[in-house]
């Protein structure tokens, strides 16, 4: 019996391997500056707050403790985020207020409860941007077609007979790269996630 693969995270933590702390970086890179635009960071400053975040991560990752529940990770993030956006604009005080003051500190606040909608958004991002990162990864090992077949009727609801026939294949070779893919993806989000 083969053991389950160990998660990027605890790849980062336990071997400290250049490739994976490399992965993470390039995963959470874009994720990081799209949350960091959304609080009003300056392009020019988005990058130097992106990398105080992973070095942050970086420094504090073997000292994380997984809760056991879902999303463990990405809550630490985001408050590691939370935190270093509210440093950057407390040190540019004068500008926090010309960029919202006040309504900016309770959107700080907002973002810092795991129960506010904006924090809830967070998390479908997140999801949805690893669920991207696997699909490409995913993609390049089967044939396009079969990869339509998937996308079609997995991501898109559309019936396997209606994406067979527009394929011109068969039904059953519809749900077969279904299931590959799907067994694929699982594989590769253990190693992930």
């Amino acid at each position: 019996m083969s053991e389950t693969p160990l998660s990027l995270i605890d790849r980062v933590r336990f071997s400290g391997d250049d490739a994976s702390w490399a992965e993470l970086v390039e995963l959470y890179t874009p994720f990081l500056q799209r949350w960091a635009a959304k609080f009003q960071i300056q392009s020019s400053d988005c990058n130097d707050l992106v990398q105080d975040v992973l070095m942050t991560v970086h420094q504090n990752v073997n000292s994380f403790e997984h809760s056991g529940r879902s999303g463990a990770f990405r809550a630490w993030l985001r408050s590691i985020l939370v935190h270093r956006i509210s440093n950057y604009w407390r040190k540019r005080k004068n500008a926090a207020v010309g960029q919202g003051g006040s309504d900016f500190h309770d959107l700080l606040q907002t973002m810092s409860d795991p129960n506010s909608n904006l924090s809830q958004l967070w998390e479908r991002e997140h999801d949805a941007f690893v669920l991207a990162h696997l699909l490409d990864r995913v993609r390049v090992r089967f044939t396009p077609t079969s990869f339509e077949a998937f996308h079609r009727t997995a991501l898109r609801g559309e019936s396997a007979a209606q994406v067979a026939a527009d394929l011109k294949i068969s039904v059953n070779a519809v749900f077969v790269a279904k299931s590959r893919i799907l067994s694929e993806l699982r594989r590769q989000s253990q190693t992930l996630i």
